[in-house]
């Protein structure tokens, strides 16, 4: 389905917003006694797992999992990707991934040489913007085995995702926060984003809060530490950045600022394409969205899709524009040279606020050092 997103200036459009935004509303309510049921679940699970009826096991090599407490993106790729390049200044490093929607079972690992079909978007998208191997396998445990047993020369092992993987006792939690999502509230699947306890925030040494306002005033970020529990220091704030997009048939860059004069159609399978096509649509003449589902196998039937409603764009200055995750699994389709010129790739990273960089850095590979055995 396309959208085009213009401001809402009508008042039949208002009404209208509004009374499906209510129906959503009394529509998720009546939806909370299976909230209810999943958060019993779901806290029987883990108290199993807190109590010791069910095993959980360290891994063979030191380990730091990022992960979350809802469905959705909060940006565990590109944190895992920053961690990562952040890690491997001193360290030899490997990240373990469970490779979601991927077709293949077999536990793998990849250099990035791999399709997406034997892997999952994610973890070729890791090992590309990392240059580390990924272990892809359901079950962490049997992925860090296969890294110490093929390469024996790595010290520790990045997570993705792996909060909820309670078989595995990682060394160092770190969790996401969407700060536009905040799980204090929240409620649980399918009435609300939780997929887990929230109770489970104290058991995070660190909490970063993702995709936060560019002037996010310091008293918000504090009233949001004091809802963590955790201490301050432990507690960081990054925004999305996105670099000049680039093609990838020839490498060229597009200016951002270049695009005030251009019609963009943005395309994506992600989880929440709305931070992007806001982003785009500050800098753009006009915003034409596709959005498809999270994770999106694309098909030939879907570039038919996308070129067609290109050409319907009647203007010479236009240009099509995806995310990275996306483009490792549009490259093995065959794209008409007529087309190439016009499509680009958004890169996308964490930037820290209030000057946190540094720290965060610092208590990162003083972790790393601590885990290996490198501080004393």
């Amino acid at each position: 389905m396309i959208f085009v997103l213009p401001k809402i200036t009508t008042f039949a459009h208002i009404i209208r917003k509004n009374f499906f935004m209510k129906l959503k509303i009394n529509f998720r309510l009546l939806l909370l006694p299976f909230s209810f049921i999943y958060s019993i679940v779901a806290f029987i699970r883990n108290k199993l797992y807190d109590l010791g009826i069910k095993k959980s096991w360290p891994a063979v090599l030191p380990t730091i999992a990022i992960g979350n407490l809802t469905v959705g993106g909060t940006g565990k790729t590109p944190m895992t990707i920053l961690i990562t390049n952040i890690l491997k200044k001193e360290f030899s490093v490997a990240i373990a991934s469970r490779g979601y929607k991927r077709k293949s079972k077999e536990c793998i690992i990849t250099h990035g040489d791999h399709s997406f079909d034997q892997t999952g978007d994610e973890p070729l998208l890791m090992s590309r913007k990392t240059n580390v191997p990924v272990a892809v396998c359901a079950d962490r445990l049997r992925g860090i085995n296969m890294i110490k047993k093929k390469l024996s020369d790595v010290q520790l092992v990045v997570l993705d995702d792996a909060l909820q993987h309670r078989r595995l006792k990682a060394d160092v939690k770190i969790l996401l926060i969407d700060y536009n999502r905040p799980v204090f509230n929240d409620f649980f699947l399918p009435a609300g984003n939780l997929r887990d306890n929230k109770y489970r925030i104290k058991e995070a040494d660190f909490i970063i809060f993702t995709k936060c306002p560019e002037d996010l005033h310091k008293r918000q970020a504090q009233r949001l530490i004091e809802k963590t529990g955790l201490a301050a220091e432990n507690v960081f704030f990054t925004k999305l950045t996105y670099q000049n997009p680039y093609n990838p048939f020839n490498g060229k860059t597009f200016d951002l600022d270049k695009l005030k004069d251009y019609t963009t159609l943005i395309f994506s399978g992600i989880s929440n394409p709305t931070p992007m096509e806001n982003f785009i649509k500050y800098y753009t003449k006009e915003v034409v969205s596709i959005r498809f589902g999270d994770h999106k196998n694309y098909q030939l039937g879907d570039l038919k899709k996308i070129f067609y409603n290109f050409a319907l764009l009647y203007t010479e200055r236009k240009l099509m524009l995806t995310t990275e995750k996306d483009w490792v699994k549009l490259e093995r389709l065959p794209i008409p040279e007529e087309y190439k010129p016009y499509i680009y790739v958004l890169p996308v990273s964490f930037t820290f606020l209030f000057g946190q960089e540094n720290i965060f850095n610092q208590k990162i590979l003083s972790y790393g050092r601590k885990l290996t055995g490198k501080d004393s």
